[in-house]
């Protein structure tokens, strides 16, 4: 399936402006932007349908960034919302939602300060089948040993602001 998923930073979305000498253009992406590209593919790439072959392409732009909040989440909430507005043929919504663990408490979309102190750190992307279960599409983590319950606990914390999310796109389309 030709799917083309680009995160593009521009330099002004988290305040960089350089002096006069800088050129103008940007560059090519950061590891960020590659690694937050790839993870909207992984996301997205299965909603699609399997006799699809014409070329589809998602830019994600990042227009404003308070260098607090990561914006990759919002990137994953937002190809879902462009989609299921689209006339593409596309399984969707879905919602993305990252989950830290600060203190024994379970911490929705942690801050950068929040983040260095978590012990784990997890994304959760799924939608809701007909029965109202949370059906996981993809979970992305980084921990350096986070037992079981750490994660089905994060998961199950997820659930609530994973629904609000799905909600909302369907009530914009």
């Amino acid at each position: 399936f030709p799917l083309t998923v680009e995160y593009e930073e521009r330099y002004y979305a988290a305040g960089k402006i350089k002096g006069s000498r800088y050129v103008k253009r940007e560059g090519k992406p950061s590891d960020k932007a590659v690694l937050s590209a790839r993870l909207i593919d992984r996301t997205i790439r299965p909603r699609f349908l399997k006799e699809l072959m014409r070329e589809v392409q998602v830019v994600v732009t990042v227009l404003s960034w308070d260098t607090q909040n990561d914006p990759d989440v919002l990137g994953i909430n937002a190809a879902s919302l462009a989609l299921s507005l689209s006339n593409i043929p596309w399984k969707g919504p879905l919602a993305a939602l990252k989950v830290g663990h600060v203190n024994d408490q379970f911490v929705a979309n942690p801050t950068g300060e929040l983040q260095e102190k978590s012990d784990c750190e997890l994304v959760v992307v799924g939608d809701f089948d007909e029965k109202g279960d949370l059906v996981v599409s993809m979970l992305e983590g980084e921990s350096q040993e986070a037992s079981e319950e750490i994660i089905t606990g994060a998961v199950e914390f997820a659930k609530p602001f994973l629904k609000q999310i799905i909600d909302f796109q369907k009530q914009i389309t």
